[in-house]
């Protein structure tokens, strides 16, 4: 969701996500997800699973207290300026970083990553045309 990221959310002074960029990421994982088949029957014996991290951090950004998520609004790493730009080099990430959705004004965190792995994991919904589990079994 990248009208949800820091970036946007302070160099905005927004209260809300920006509709705008979300459209956009909407737009690109159709486009994406529109593309696999094409691969798939391109590059014969070859499996492509297509992820879709806009609906994981769609999910975290809306309910992030059930992914163990207090801090959707700001990046872990300490930033210049008014958290629009890349973290400061050799300042430690805040101590709490697993509370974070983002990492840095871009970025997700790596507690983004690893619900959006373990998700992928069972969730066809997620990972399709089939899950990594399946992919795995394959």
């Amino acid at each position: 969701m990248m009208g949800c990221s820091p970036m946007i959310l302070n160099s905005e002074r927004s209260m809300t996500c920006d509709d705008k960029y979300n459209e956009r990421a909407r737009i690109l994982n159709k486009l994406l997800s529109d593309l696999w088949p094409k691969l798939q029957s391109k590059f014969f014996g070859s499996k492509f699973i297509f992820t879709d991290a806009y609906k994981v951090l769609a999910d975290i950004i809306a309910s992030p207290n059930s992914y163990g998520i207090t801090n959707t609004r700001d990046s872990c790493c300490v930033t210049a300026g008014n958290g629009t730009r890349p973290c400061i080099p050799d300042i430690a990430p805040c101590n709490n970083r697993n509370e974070h959705a983002f990492f840095d004004p871009f970025h997700g965190s790596e507690t983004t990553h690893f619900i959006l792995a373990k998700r992928c994991l069972k969730e066809s919904s997620i990972c399709n045309p089939i899950n990594m589990v399946e992919f795995l079994r394959a």
